[in-house]
């Protein structure tokens, strides 16, 4: 069995992609990981995506660990590692049990980023369970502690102006089990009933 041939990744993009999500930084803003990546090599991609003309976005936290970052000066380093100018937006994917306090601080960080570069895109992606059945942000509520602090974040005088560049990226999959009962048999959500 053929294991493939390592390209560099702005060579293995489609020519009509014009972006792509390097993922996930995990640990602490200050010392991340990148699973079995360096930062280094991490660093050195987003340089070559420039330099091919490829933008893309970093993403963080993920099902395998979870991102934090307690000071704007090490989110400050952070951002600085692995921007160019092809850089479009910075994801924050909270699903492994953040608490309130760092769920807010990388909210944070994400508004004073936000201030010195507007036009990137802020995503904060959310596990749910959507139509299975079960509480649609789950896992200690993180998806309602994360958009309230989004919401108290940019609630000022009593009216929510959050930037056009920020948004909720909901993860709606298919967890398994049944998602449509139908005359005593799962129908997998297909069929009448």
């Amino acid at each position: 069995m053929n294991a493939g041939t390592l390209v560099p990744i702005q060579n293995a993009m489609p020519s009509n992609q014009g972006i792509i999500t390097l993922a996930f930084a995990t640990g602490d803003c200050t010392a991340e990981r990148w699973g079995s990546l360096s930062v280094s090599s991490v660093r050195t991609s987003c340089q070559n995506l420039h330099k091919a003309g490829k933008k893309y976005t970093i993403s963080t936290g993920g099902a395998l660990g979870k991102f934090t970052c307690n000071t704007a000066e090490g989110f400050a380093s952070f951002f600085d590692r692995y921007y160019t100018t092809s850089m479009v937006g910075i994801d924050f994917d909270i699903e492994l049990g953040q608490t309130q306090a760092e769920i807010n601080a990388l909210v944070q960080r994400a508004r004073e980023i936000t201030a010195l570069y507007p036009s990137l895109r802020i995503s904060f992606t959310i596990a749910t369970f959507g139509a299975a059945g079960r509480d649609n942000l789950p896992a200690g509520k993180l998806g309602i502690m994360t958009v309230t602090s989004i919401k108290n974040a940019f609630t000022i005088g009593g009216v929510l102006r959050i930037p056009t560049t920020w948004y909720i990226n909901l993860m709606t999959m298919y967890f398994g089990g049944c998602l449509r009962w139908v005359w005593g048999a799962c129908s997998l959500g297909l069929g009448g009933g």
